[in-house]
């Protein structure tokens, strides 16, 4: 038997011995494939191992660039973020200081510019240094080359610029090669100017602010002896009403109200409208008529809920004078004076508060005729056209009978003026006060007069309870301050009680005038400009103002230089409103007294302002609210040949508007420039006057604001 190589076999009785070349069973044939099979796993595990590695290495690259790119995202975006609100911080405090001290120091605390004003705000939010640099290094001409510039914005004299550029190191994207992130940031801020009220660029009021003083002719609602028909755009006196007044008696910035001053609608649940009236003494004689809603007829719940704080209405611009600066109603009506001739003097009209009767025919009708600047609310006692002295109270007392009348020294009140020294209308710092007036108060109520065995002549002092000789302030002039350089001054005008911050009863009117150089007491004040287009300056009210308005017998409309609205306001929408419009103090309160209130825009080419003309031939937008619209009337309704439409305040003496403002949304061009305004007023009563406040700002803007 030959000998050779052979298979064994396994427990199956497989050959495992089997001679190599000789054929496999099916199962030795299968291991041995699985053999190979395993052998070429291991291989192929092996070679994914390397792979694996691979792909590891490259995640690992881009997990670390995204964890990087977020991490340094949210770094970068908070710096953005603290960047963004230190420019617009510097923008908003900086922008009211241009255009004139962008980089020249105010001449009044606190003594600085734009520049230093912007960068002492960003560099609370830790960007830039101190100033002391010169103006151009703080705005280059690409921004962005310095940590903070701060630049004016052509074609845009109130506006500012803020630029922040800042270098951020990338802790993570460094790692994939990313090198540091520049962010720049810009915040543009804008200021509106204050509305100019009451300033008349026609020849008829340059330099003066109120017609009273500088009337001539017969005595039509002016008791100096002059009348103020030859001049209509100035037939006004300015007014301001005792602390303790109402509402309702036209100045909306007192301290009580007895009434909500702003509402959607008034009531017309009454056919006629004169559902209510406001508070009164006892309830006899009533207050004034109105349509709306009143708090309570009860002085003393009124003046718990609805004074100081509860008072609705505040003083726009916001500053207060020596007199008000630590009372519960702080501040006073603002004026902007503006000296254009060195030397000039300010005169102030009638600057003592003195309450007087009415110039009616005779003493026992005051009610009617033209009347006083300066008064108390008189009201027909309901027996024919007689007043009843004795409406207000002392509180805590009885009401004054005709005999005493209001000698109480509780009804008077001092009235201050304080002049300061201010860089320009923009820039609203205190200022340095020039100088102060303070006015003090007098009784020259007639019957109180013959009370107290005063003789004709003489008022009666309050505080010291003795007759003495009238005042030459009384319908008279007073200078307030004289030989002013040429720059722009801020007036406060306030009034106060003599003994507490909540007295102090009526109304008193005044007036304003800048004279050249020169002119002294004996002078007659009110003809002081030799050259009426030329005059030493300009007084004008600054975005609120409270008047009495005089409609003369003929014609029966007459006009206010309402305001000069500037440039900067073009596009957008201006809210003009009245307070108290349409109830006129002398008109004899007749049943049948009809008032209407419209607005005239300025007028093309030039031309002087007309209440004739038709103001929708003006091409401009006026929007009045819905409530508001069932009282528009065309004047040919009440027989004036004028096509314009109207507010009517008062139909058949319903007294609609009395104690609530009525508004006037206007549309502004986009290529509007500044220009006069002129608010015109019909009066149906012969010699009335109507004591109105008036306000105007941007609607939904604030003043400084970012752009």
């Amino acid at each position: 038997m030959m000998a050779g190589r052979s298979r064994v076999g396994d427990a199956t009785g497989d050959a495992v011995g089997t001679p190599i070349g000789a054929p496999l069973t099916t199962r030795a044939w299968r291991r041995a494939q699985a053999r190979l099979a395993t052998r070429g796993q291991r291989r192929r595990r092996w070679r994914s191992r390397g792979q694996t590695l691979i792909f590891f290495a490259l995640s690992v690259t881009v997990l670390v660039a995204i964890l990087g790119l977020a991490i340094d995202t949210i770094r970068i975006y908070d710096l953005y973020a603290r960047m963004q609100r230190a420019a617009e911080a510097g923008a908003l405090a900086a922008v009211l200081y241009m255009p004139n001290y962008y980089s020249t120091n105010l001449t009044t605390p606190p003594a600085d510019d734009a520049i230093c004003r912007a960068l002492e705000e960003t560099i609370k939010d830790g960007f830039g240094q101190p100033c002391g640099g010169s103006p151009v290094s703080y705005c280059p001409g690409n921004p962005a080359t310095v940590e903070v510039a701060i630049c004016p914005v052509a074609g845009k004299p109130h506006d500012l610029a803020v630029y922040i550029t800042e270098s951020s190191n990338v802790i993570f994207l460094s790692a994939v090669n990313v090198g540091p992130i520049t962010v720049t940031v810009k915040a543009q801020a804008e200021y509106l100017p204050p509305v100019q009220i009451g300033l008349d660029t026609s020849t008829h009021g340059a330099g003066y602010f109120g017609g009273y003083g500088g009337c001539t002719g017969s005595a039509v609602g002016n008791p100096s002896g002059g009348s103020c028909q030859s001049v209509a755009p100035q037939s006004f006196v300015a007014n301001i009403n005792g602390p303790a007044e109402l509402k309702e008696q036209g100045d909306p910035y007192v301290n009580c109200e007895e009434g909500p001053a702003h509402v959607a609608a008034t009531d017309q649940s009454a056919a006629n409208l004169t559902t209510y009236t406001g508070y009164s003494a006892g309830g006899v004689p009533p207050g004034l008529l109105t349509n709306h809603q009143q708090y309570s007829t009860n002085y003393s719940t009124i003046l718990t809920n609805h004074c100081g704080a509860h008072n609705t209405d505040r003083q726009p611009i916001g500053f207060a004078g020596p007199a008000t600066s630590n009372t519960s109603h702080p501040g006073g009506y603002t004026y902007l004076v503006d000296v254009t001739q060195a030397g000039a003097g300010l005169w102030v009209y009638n600057s003592s508060y003195i309450p007087t009767n009415g110039q009616g025919s005779s003493q026992s009708t005051p009610c009617t005729g033209a009347q006083q600047i300066d008064q108390f609310a008189w009201y027909p006692n309901g027996s024919g056209s007689a007043c009843t002295q004795g409406f207000y109270q002392n509180y805590g007392a009885t009401p004054y009978s005709p005999a005493n009348g209001f000698t109480a020294s509780s009804f008077y009140f001092n009235t201050t003026y304080t002049l300061y020294s201010v860089p320009n209308i923009t820039t609203l710092t205190a200022g340095a006060q020039v100088a102060t007036l303070v006015a003090p108060p007098y009784d020259g109520v007639q019957a109180d007069l013959t009370a107290k065995g005063c003789v004709p002549g003489q008022v009666f002092e309050p505080q010291s309870q003795t007759c003495m000789t009238a005042p030459a302030s009384e319908f008279g002039w007073t200078r307030l301050a004289g030989n002013l350089p040429v720059g722009q001054y801020r007036l406060e005008v306030e009034a106060t009680g003599l003994t507490s911050s909540t007295l102090g009863w009526g109304q008193h009117g005044y007036g304003l005038r800048l004279c050249p150089s020169g002119t002294t007491v004996g002078a007659n004040v009110s003809s002081c400009v030799s050259d009426p287009i030329n005059p030493p300056g300009d007084i004008s009210a600054l975005s609120a103002a409270d008047m009495a308005l005089i409609f003369p017998t003929t014609p029966a409309v007459t006009a206010f230089p309402l305001a000069v609205i500037p440039t900067e306001y073009a596009g957008r929408t201006v809210q003009v409103s009245l307070f108290d419009a349409g109830d006129p103090i002398n008109a004899g309160f007749s049943s049948t007294v009809n008032t209407a209130f419209y607005i005239m825009p300025p007028q093309a080419n030039g031309q002087a302002n007309s209440c004739s003309v038709n103001a929708s031939a003006l091409g401009y937008t006026f929007t009045l609210p819905n409530w508001e619209q069932s009282r528009v009337q065309q004047l040919t309704t009440f027989g004036l040949p004028n096509t314009n439409y109207a507010l009517a305040t008062s139909l058949n003496g319903d007294n609609a508007f009395n104690g609530i403002w009525a508004n006037v949304a206007v549309t502004l061009p986009p290529s509007y420039t500044q220009g006069q305004w002129t608010l015109c007023g019909y009066e149906s009563a012969a010699n009335a006057q109507d004591t109105l406040g008036v306000a105007i700002a941007p609607l939904g803007q604030s003043p400084a604001h970012l752009v």
